[in-house]
């Protein structure tokens, strides 16, 4: 089974992670260690799977569809999930009939019901890749150097990770490339991080007619950027109206990727929250 363990801890209790779309759990090192009421363990997205299976995909449903034999196995109840990890939790949820007694969401990648709509129409007249910008761009991206060095200078100069901290970046550069004989390659393949953003926002938008019934049994922690171009204060509000055991929490001066760049603030808000 693909799976990735972080014990950190001697309870038995565990939080079950799910990773953002071209990251590795690995890269979430920096959250992971200050949390000492549980170990960490996450099922792994196919990217990470060690058979490298091609990048096909029908949604994120079959994400969620993937999870049955690692539930069956660990039976988790505590899940969190960063972006796109959060949301597969929820389908896993929907789909699947099956209660978590937490779900930690770190800037979920929810979405207004109209743009579900809009992109269902534009994913269907095949014009993905004009409406979403990340389609083409990951794409794009440079997938080896010849050595860590390189790569953290050019990383370091990325406008997306101008607010993380030297330390924090080299953890994800590790977990993202391997050692090679030629020097590093990109593990997680630009080819399934582009396909992961195209094939979002087709079956998800079942969430928000579920949402209100899943939050009856399960505690629903929502924590975002305050600057993040995914969770939007409506969205915030959205959440907030349809849930009843509704934690929120806004991190100051963070985007999408508050996990990296305030990973003492997440870890903060996690353990308060795993510890009741």
């Amino acid at each position: 089974m693909n799976v990735f363990e972080y014990n950190n801890s001697v309870s038995k209790e565990k939080c079950h992670f799910i990773a953002a779309n071209g990251f590795p759990p690995q890269a979430y090192n920096h959250i992971f260690k200050p949390i000492s009421s549980c170990s960490i363990q996450s099922p792994l997205l196919r990217p990470l799977w060690k058979s490298k299976p091609a990048a096909i995909l029908d949604s994120w449903m079959d994400f969620a569809d993937d999870l049955v034999p690692y539930v069956d196995k660990f039976k988790p109840k505590i899940v969190a999930g960063h972006s796109i990890g959060a949301v597969i939790w929820l389908m896993y949820a929907i789909k699947h009939n099956y209660s978590f007694d937490k779900v930690i969401m770190i800037d979920p990648a929810l979405f207004p019901k109209w743009l579900y709509r809009t992109y269902r129409l534009v994913h269907s007249i095949g014009l993905q890749s004009h409406f979403h910008p990340m389609i083409k761009l990951t794409l794009n991206r440079k997938t080896e150097f010849d050595s860590l060095e390189e790569i953290q200078e050019n990383y370091s100069q990325k406008k997306i990770f101008s607010r993380i901290k030297k330390e924090v970046l080299n953890d994800y550069i590790r977990s993202v490339f391997k050692k090679t004989k030629n020097g590093f390659l990109l593990d997680y393949s630009p080819e399934w991080e582009s396909i992961i953003y195209e094939k979002g926002m087709l079956e998800d938008r079942v969430i928000w007619d579920y949402m209100a019934r899943l939050s009856i049994t399960t505690e629903m922690i929502y924590l975002k950027g305050e600057l993040s171009n995914i969770c939007t204060d409506s969205i915030t509000r959205r959440l907030a109206s349809l849930c009843s055991h509704f934690y929120s929490y806004e991190i100051a001066d963070t985007t999408h990727l508050l996990p990296f760049e305030k990973p003492e603030n997440v870890s903060e808000i996690i353990n308060l929250h795993l510890e009741k």
